[in-house]
């Protein structure tokens, strides 16, 4: 991974969340975020898999479209696309050199700052519409000083509970307050009593609501071995879509970024081609969301970090192992993240873990798992490296399916590894 030394500095400064700095910031680079129409997407989970089917929806009706997610998996130039075609490092280099004055000025935070670089870049490359993944919650997130008519809140659980509250009550009041006056919000959220606060929300603020199983629906869902299918519905228009992303979650995910593009498409009066909707879904390839890498052995990379991510895993895992193989789990987590529960989780659909620490400095170690895993009564091996973890499933344990999930950071240097096994390929990274 390449290092940009201006951005490992700015780590220093954590966490701070507040739209004050990264507003004067924006206003003093020409508010570049008001140029374009887009959506932005906040949620607990599947802002990601959402964010880049309605990116790619919109893309490929033909605008020059722009995508900003975090946080990457391998680069950081991936996280800022334009037309699928991710910043060069000259770019990026350009940029960070342009913009740290701003920085320096209004002591941005480092995600502030790459959202700064990201806005300017979409301008600068004059694009049409962007579509933005909120950081952390809402309200407060750099992200939320672009506003555009369209916001998306795909779940809502309990996850950064340290910054964002204890209550999922809490964490949806700061995720919604992306909503402003006369917004569309879609929101794939269940609860009922998060339900009755969100309509309550946008009742106030004037914004129309479009909830999923309310006024858009998913049914007829089959899960094959690399897709699913299933009849989505909205208002007049039933589409049956192939989805290659596996999990009910994504399912729920392709819904709503459906909706959402139906929404901008009527709002800008934009013609729907159904043709092309189906078309660009059943393209579509995400990597870290359950992706096979290799299958032989079976080895699937899932990206899963909080407990309902990992829920949602389990879940995908047990209706994808029809032929009911014993499961091995190469495992890193965060220690902030509940790896205790995570594990207590994936125990239910894993026969064997192996455990590696990741790069990140609350990454849980390995003393720190040993303890769990007695606890847990799990069979394991103790900790590793990446290298070594990959040539065991490729050697003692090819008959096992295996699973490398837990947490994002680690996900780097499995790829990296796979590479140099020539087991991951150019193909695979459409």
């Amino acid at each position: 991974m390449k290092r940009h030394w201006y951005l490992e500095g700015l780590k220093a400064r954590g966490i701070s969340l507040g739209l004050e700095r990264i507003q004067s910031a924006l206003k003093a680079a020409g508010n570049p975020q008001d140029a374009y129409r887009g959506v932005l997407v906040a949620g607990t989970n599947g802002k990601g898999s959402t964010s880049f089917m309605l990116y790619s929806l919109i893309k490929a009706s033909g605008f020059r479209t722009a995508l900003y997610t975090s946080p990457h998996i391998r680069e950081i130039n991936e996280r800022y696309i334009i037309n699928g075609v991710p910043i060069s490092d000259e770019d990026l280099n350009y940029y960070i050199e342009n913009l740290k004055e701003l920085s320096e000025m209004y002591q941005l935070t480092l995600f502030e700052f790459e959202t700064l670089i990201a806005f300017k870049y979409f301008y600068d490359y004059r694009v049409d519409y962007a579509v933005v993944e909120v950081g952390m919650g809402g309200r407060l997130d750099a992200t939320n000083c672009f506003e555009p008519d369209i916001k998306v809140i795909t779940t809502i659980s309990k996850d950064h509970t340290e910054l964002l509250g204890e209550t999922e009550e809490e964490i949806l009041i700061e995720k919604a307050g992306i909503i402003k006056s006369g917004n569309t919000v879609i929101s794939g959220i269940h609860q009922s009593n998060l339900i009755r606060m969100l309509g309550e929300m946008c009742n106030k603020m004037g914004a129309t609501l479009r909830l999923f199983t309310v006024d858009f629906s998913a049914y007829d869902i089959i899960q094959y071995s690399e897709y699913q299918r299933f009849t989505y519905q909205y208002q007049d228009i039933k589409l049956n879509i192939d989805l290659p992303l596996l999990g009910r979650h994504q399912v729920l995910n392709c819904s709503i970024a459906i909706t959402a593009f139906l929404e901008l498409c009527k709002m800008y009066g934009l013609s729907i081609k159904t043709e092309l909707i189906r078309d660009t879904i059943r393209d579509i390839r995400f990597q870290g969301r359950f992706e096979v890498v290799s299958k032989d052995p079976p080895v699937i990379i899932d990206g899963a970090h909080n407990i309902d991510g990992i829920t949602h895993l389990k879940e995908t895992l047990s209706a994808y192992n029809k032929d009911k193989r014993q499961v091995l789990c190469i495992f890193s987590s965060l220690k902030n993240k509940n790896p205790e529960k995570k594990l207590e989780i994936l125990k239910e659909v894993c026969d064997y873990f192996i455990f590696v620490e990741n790069p990140h400095p609350l990454s849980l170690k390995n003393e720190e798992f040993n303890i769990l895993a007695r606890q847990l009564n799990l069979s394991y091996l103790g900790a590793m490296d990446v290298r070594t973890a990959l040539k065991k499933v490729y050697t003692e344990f090819r008959d096992y399916l295996t699973i490398i999930t837990g947490s994002l950071y680690t996900l780097e240097r499995v790829y990296e590894e796979l590479e140099r096994l020539k087991v991951y390929g150019r193909e695979q990274q459409r």
